[in-house]
């Protein structure tokens, strides 16, 4: 697997002093598919690709998986930072469609009683799921300016 950089992001203030900001390096591309997750004891689970960049991406959890994600983190305070391999397919043209990737989970938000978003960063990515995912966010950038 290849190493992918992480994001930075720019917080500032607005001109009226009152509300941060966030820029971000990559945009965001919104599409909704299937993302398959192998959670820290090796059970797989179905969850929903929210949006991606070349720096990682949201996921969409319910509850009971999500408390199963963090089950070990929310145990001891103290364990390292959750981390999971997940897969995806791309909606692309030809044999070469998958990414599989290493991630880092972030700070899960809630959207209502039974779901919740979570962001992941990636920590690497083989080097065909870095090809499948430039040529995705390609194809998806080309069909909104289109």
């Amino acid at each position: 697997m290849q190493f992918i950089a992480h994001i930075q992001v720019a917080v500032g203030i607005n001109t009226t002093g009152t509300m941060k900001t966030s820029r971000r390096n990559y945009p965001r591309i919104h599409h909704r598919m299937p993302v398959s997750v192998q959670f820290p004891d090796g059970n797989w689970m179905r969850a929903e690709l929210i949006n991606i960049s070349p720096n990682g991406l949201l996921v969409r959890f319910e509850k009971e998986q999500l408390d199963e994600l963090l089950a070990e983190q929310r145990r001891n305070a103290s364990a390292a930072p959750v981390q999971v391999q997940l897969w995806l397919e791309f909606p692309l043209q030809g044999s070469e469609r998958g990414m599989r990737a290493s991630c880092q989970v972030l700070v899960p938000r809630r959207v209502s009683k039974l779901e919740y978003h979570v962001p992941m960063v990636f920590l690497e990515v083989e080097p065909a799921g870095v090809h499948n995912l430039n040529r995705f966010i390609c194809s998806e950038r080309a069909r909104a300016t289109a």
